[in-house]
């Protein structure tokens, strides 16, 4: 379940019971990742889409934050990974 409210995400995952509030850019990975597999390059188009030209480095830095990020709160299962 989603909600924006003044530029921020909330989520809730049923399976944990709980509700995480993300920025644009992880609720943007997370939409896109959302019941598909989808490659670190896909997103960093998208996310390059978005920001200020020359920003190659800098989306790439934030991209594997944000990755990362939702990792750990179980809301993004890495390729490879099957949780049961």
């Amino acid at each position: 379940m989603w909600r924006e409210w003044e530029g921020e995400y909330f989520v809730y995952d049923p399976a944990w019971g709980k509700t995480h509030v993300l920025n644009e850019a992880s609720a943007l990975i997370l939409r896109l990742t959302a019941g598909q597999a989808v490659d670190e390059e896909e997103l960093e188009g998208h996310l390059l889409a978005k920001a200020e030209p020359g920003a190659r480095e800098l989306v790439t830095a934030h991209l594997i934050n944000h990755l990362a990020h939702l990792e750990d709160l179980f809301l993004l299962v890495p390729e490879g990974r099957i949780d049961i």
